[in-house]
């Protein structure tokens, strides 16, 4: 009596956790803090897959090696979803017995709820009382639930990625792999387009926005790598946050001042609330001196860009960088992701063909 009592509780709080959990998980919701199966599991599984990684010599095995981690995860999450849900429908079943034709024991009644669950349902045991039909259909009608949110969950889950890399691309396209925003820069500047420069950033804005609203969605996402190499979503994010704060402190182009601060806006709100998600600390980042300030600054005087004072500038340039270079770090170490390139090298067209911007 008191057995099966404890073993129906049993099965109905694991269902009911499991069910929560899925909810949380494929329901486009902004993320918090509260306690969830799948997400323990990312934030402890992650750091040792990331130990095990910097025991590969090679850099391309190590990358390959931590780009598995994502998919891993997240059909170990669905393995751990669907076996709760078999564990706690064959508690349930485990109580009820006596009504199952035959008489199940514990395996028995986990058996019987997994084919259940899964559809599958071979007859060998059947439910003998009004009572038992009723929670073996509502096993059933979850199963087939679960297993149809379960697909929309990976589509949509996939779409996501492809629209995060697609950008990524672009701007390797743009800014170089690794890209920089010092080359992003170079190359509006190639176009002799001042309208590119204000197009890209509000693209980036664009990007940035939509990147927070899906990974705060789907945290999951954050952990997939892209395919290509030297390409990272991470040193995308910190190349165009440094060609807008030098668009903001440094070049005279008032055709991109809006663009620029408004993507300055977005990016840093993506950094900071995937920094509270993932309870990373804030920390100083890297500091760029005043030298390489100054040769990026000859570079872009070089493709015709109209600076500010340099002095004043690069005073400026690095209080914004300071708000976003500590979080953009922590972020691209927690990944292992590449850091951000601050000065890409000159491109060939660029040595052979200096552009000027008006």
């Amino acid at each position: 009596m008191w057995l099966d009592l404890l073993a129906a509780l049993g099965g109905v709080v694991l269902v009911a956790l499991s069910l929560r959990d899925i909810f949380l998980a494929v329901i486009p919701r902004a993320s918090n803090r509260t306690w969830r199966a799948s997400g323990t599991l990312s934030r402890v599984g992650w750091p040792l897959w990331k130990r095990i990684a910097a025991n590969l010599n090679e850099h391309g095995r190590r990358d390959e090696f931590l780009s598995l981690f994502a998919p891993f995860n997240l059909f170990v999450q669905i393995g751990i979803w669907i076996t709760l849900l078999i564990l706690g429908f064959g508690g349930i079943f485990y109580a009820l017995r006596d009504h199952l034709h035959p008489h199940p024991n514990g395996p028995g009644a986990i058996y019987f709820a997994g084919v259940t669950l899964l559809t599958i349902g071979f007859g060998d045991i059947v439910p003998g009382n009004g009572l038992t039909r009723l929670v073996a259909l509502m096993t059933g009608a979850t199963g087939v639930t679960i297993i149809a949110v379960l697909a929309s969950f990976l589509l949509t889950m996939l779409a996501a990625f492809n629209r995060r890399e697609e950008f990524v691309v672009r701007l390797s396209a743009r800014a170089g792999a690794p890209p920089s925003g010092i080359g992003l820069l170079m190359f509006c500047a190639e176009t002799k387009s001042p309208q590119e420069l204000s197009a890209f950033l509000r693209e980036a804005e664009s990007w940035c926005v939509s990147t927070l609203d899906q990974t705060l969605a789907y945290p999951q996402i954050a952990l997939f790598r892209s395919a290509h190499d030297n390409h990272s979503w991470m040193s995308s994010l910190g190349a165009v946050l440094d060609a807008a704060a030098i668009t903001v402190t440094t070049v005279d182009a008032p055709y991109a001042q809006a663009e620029a601060r408004a993507l300055l806006g977005a990016a840093r709100h993506l950094l900071s609330d995937l920094a509270n998600y993932y309870m990373l600390p804030h920390a100083p980042g890297e500091r760029i001196d005043e030298v390489q300030f100054g040769l990026a600054c000859d570079r872009l005087e070089g493709a015709g860009y109209t600076l500010h004072d340099r002095h004043e500038a690069f005073a400026a340039f690095s209080r914004i960088r300071h708000f976003y270079s500590g979080h953009l770090e922590q972020m691209a170490r927690w990944l292992a992701s590449d850091v951000t390139v601050w000065l890409a090298e000159p491109s060939a067209n660029e040595l052979a063909h200096p552009m000027h911007v008006r």
